[in-house]
């Protein structure tokens, strides 16, 4: 009976054992289980993290391109009406001239209008795509207007110092040429005097002398017209006075 009292508890002890040890190995299955989950739960944080950085960056990429995109169009834009606006003082100068050498004292009124309308259709244009990025050139039709004006008016100057510059290089070439047609009439009178000396004659035949004298004076009452015509005083006015200069 004893001995099977003794087989008995070491049954018993042996059975705890095993309940002690499949507890055991379940409990470290369970916390492998959870470091598992935890690990994944981990990943997955780490990558939603990831996400949410790419996605940001990609946002702000791509802000910073629509930006970027409103800059270039802004600067393009303002580019177009500086451009238009320079176009039509260079096409108002043209009109001056024009005017000038048709002898009209001001530019018809159609043809100014055409100019300024197309030239104003294309910056109000590109006014209106600037309004839409919030940054207009003209707040107003008023201010458009001013602006263009005050174009014209550069264009008005443009024209009046490119024509005082041309008068007074044409003054400068008229008196050269006068000056030059003296020089001539006395080199003609050298030569005739050259002349009389070798054919041995007291003076220049009075025909010849007075034939060299009207094609002096005719071209310097020439000369200064053209001088009267650029609005400067001619260095003598009267065929006396010219004849004062042939002696």
């Amino acid at each position: 009976g004893t001995e099977a009292g003794g087989a008995a508890e070491q049954q018993r002890l042996r059975d705890l054992a095993g309940k002690i040890r499949a507890k055991k190995e379940a409990e470290a299955e369970k916390r492998r289980g959870e470091a598992e989950c935890a690990g994944l739960l981990e990943e997955i944080r780490l990558q939603e993290e990831i996400r949410k950085k790419a996605e940001a960056a990609h946002r702000e990429e791509q802000r910073k391109k629509e930006i970027e995109a409103i800059r270039l169009s802004v600067e393009n834009q303002k580019r177009i009406i500086q451009y238009v606006l320079k176009r039509h003082q260079t096409e108002t100068v043209n009109l001056l001239k024009e005017t000038a050498h048709s002898g009209l004292g001001v530019i018809p009124l159609e043809r100014i209008s055409a100019v300024r309308d197309q030239n104003m259709f294309e910056i109000r244009q590109a006014n209106a795509n600037l309004s839409r990025h919030g940054f207009p050139n003209f707040r107003t039709e008023r201010e458009l207007m001013e602006c263009v004006t005050d174009y014209e008016e550069k264009a008005a100057r443009e024209h009046r110092a490119h024509a005082e510059a041309a008068e007074a290089h044409s003054r400068q070439r008229h008196r050269e040429d006068y000056a030059q047609t003296l020089d001539r009439h006395r080199g003609h009178t050298r030569t005739l005097l050259e002349h009389c000396a070798r054919s041995r004659k007291a003076a220049i035949p009075q025909e010849q002398m007075n034939a060299l004298r009207w094609k002096t004076v005719e071209a310097l009452k020439n000369i200064n017209e053209e001088l009267q015509r650029t609005g400067a005083d001619p260095p003598v006015r009267t065929h006396t006075e010219m004849l004062k200069q042939l002696s």
